[in-house]
C-alpha cells in the first residue's frame, strides 16, 4: 500500500516503478497548455508557460481544464480545451478513461484508443492534438500528427540515470515553483515542478500545500484492491516515483514527449 506524506490526495494501492531518487537527464519541455491566442492546444516549456493557462487532464482524457489555487472551484467556465463540444458543469461528467487496465504500456497513445471518434468522445492521448482546435474534424485528428505522445513508465524508467540532482525553488516572471533539477542547471527544460492538481472529486490541491504532484503517462492500472487506475510519475519534495497509480479521475497536468 503506498501511503503519501502528505496524504493529500488519493493513490491506488500499488507502485509498479522504480523509487530510487533518479533524474531524468533532460525532461522534455513539451508541457500541455491551452493557446488562447490561437485557440489551439500547445506544448510550452516550464517558466515560459502562463500558470493560469495550464491545463489539467484526467487519465485517458483529452478534455483539457485549468486549476490556479486551492481556491479554484470547479466550474464549466474551467473548461479550456474540448473536442467533445459538451459543457462540463459537474467535474465528475468529464470523461475519461473506462477500460479493464489491461490493455499494455502506451494503450492510451494507440491507433486502438486514439482516433477520431474516441477524441470526440472525451478520449485519447491529448499529447497527439497539439497544433489543432479543439472544433477540428474527425478526419482532422485522424491526418494530424503532432510529433508527441504521453510517454510510457518504461521510457521513464530508460531516462532515468544516477547524474545529480537537487530539490531546488526557483522564479519565473509570475510564480515561485519547487521540484526536482539536475543539480548546476538553470536550463528549465530540465527542471520537474510540483504543481497545482485537481482530486477525484475536482477539488485543487495546491503544491504549497500538499508538497506534492503527478504527471500522467499513457499506461492504466489495475491495482493490488481491483481499482482502475492510470499510472504517473509522482512528485514530492523527498522523492519522485515512476509508475506509481493513481485513480483515473483526478486531474493532473501532461508533459508530453517527441515520437
Amino acid at each position: 500500500m503506498i501511503v503519501l506524506a502528505a496524504a493529500s490526495f488519493a493513490a491506488c494501492s500499488k507502485d509498479n516503478g522504480n523509487d530510487g531518487p533518479k533524474m531524468p537527464a533532460k525532461q522534455t519541455p513539451y508541457l500541455l497548455y491551452y493557446d488562447a491566442a490561437t485557440q489551439t492546444l500547445a506544448a510550452g516549456q516550464w517558466g515560459t508557460v502562463n500558470p493560469s493557462n495550464m491545463l489539467l487532464f484526467k487519465f485517458g482524457s483529452v478534455v483539457g481544464f485549468t486549476a490556479t489555487s486551492e481556491f479554484d472551484d470547479w466550474g464549466a467556465g474551467d473548461v479550456k480545451f474540448n473536442p467533445t463540444g459538451a459543457s462540463y458543469a459537474a467535474y465528475g461528467n468529464v470523461p475519461c478513461y473506462d477500460g479493464d487496465g489491461s490493455e499494455g504500456d502506451g494503450y492510451t497513445s494507440s491507433v486502438a484508443y486514439h482516433n477520431g471518434a474516441n477524441v470526440k468522445a472525451g478520449l485519447g492521448d491529448p499529447c497527439k492534438l497539439v497544433g489543432l482546435k479543439a472544433n477540428a474534424s474527425t478526419q482532422q485528428i485522424e491526418a494530424h500528427n503532432s510529433g508527441l505522445r504521453l510517454p510510457t513508465n518504461a521510457e521513464l524508467s530508460a531516462m532515468y540515470n544516477e547524474n545529480n540532482f537537487e530539490f531546488a525553488m526557483w522564479l519565473t516572471e509570475t510564480t515561485i515553483n519547487f521540484g526536482w533539477k539536475l543539480s548546476e542547471s538553470t536550463d528549465t527544460e530540465s527542471y520537474l515542478s510540483i504543481s497545482v492538481i485537481r482530486d477525484e472529486a475536482g477539488f485543487p490541491k495546491d503544491p504549497l500545500y500538499t508538497q506534492e504532484s503527478s504527471y500522467w503517462t499513457g499506461d492504466p492500472l489495475i491495482d493490488t484492491e481491483q481499482n482502475l487506475c492510470g499510472t504517473a510519475l509522482h512528485l514530492d519534495v523527498e522523492d519522485f516515483t515512476i509508475g506509481q497509480g493513481h485513480p483515473v479521475g483526478n486531474g493532473f497536468p501532461v508533459r508530453c514527449v517527441a515520437n
